[in-house]
């Protein structure tokens, strides 16, 4: 009767063991899905971006850009389009001079 008990305790912890290494596999197949999902919705936000930017770009169906007609330049048809700002300079976003370069100068002179 002892013998059997064993067993079956041995077996009822084999089954345990087996749920639960299909329990982790199960979790870290839906953590790998899950990321799948943000990353999808990522590429989709970044393309939605795009999509969006290039419609802004794109003149109005319909109208288009003419030259100047010769000899009135004054006249033009115009697209009109939405005003960007212009990025400025400053000292955060200013091209920095690496002082290797002003040390050679020096040299060759």
């Amino acid at each position: 009767m002892q013998d059997q008990l064993q067993k079956a305790e041995l077996n009822f912890k084999l089954k345990v063991s087996a749920h639960e290494r299909i329990a982790l596999d199960n979790w870290v197949k839906a953590r790998f899905w899950e990321r799948k999902i943000v990353q999808h919705s990522r590429e989709n936000t970044y393309m939605e971006h795009r999509l969006h930017m290039m419609r802004r770009d794109t003149p109005p169906e319909g109208s288009m850009r003419q030259e100047p007609m010769p000899g009135r330049s004054e006249i033009w048809n115009r697209v009109q389009r939405e005003s960007r700002p212009v990025p400025r300079m400053n000292s955060s976003t200013s091209p920095k001079k690496a002082p290797e370069l002003a040390t050679d100068r020096k040299l060759e002179i």
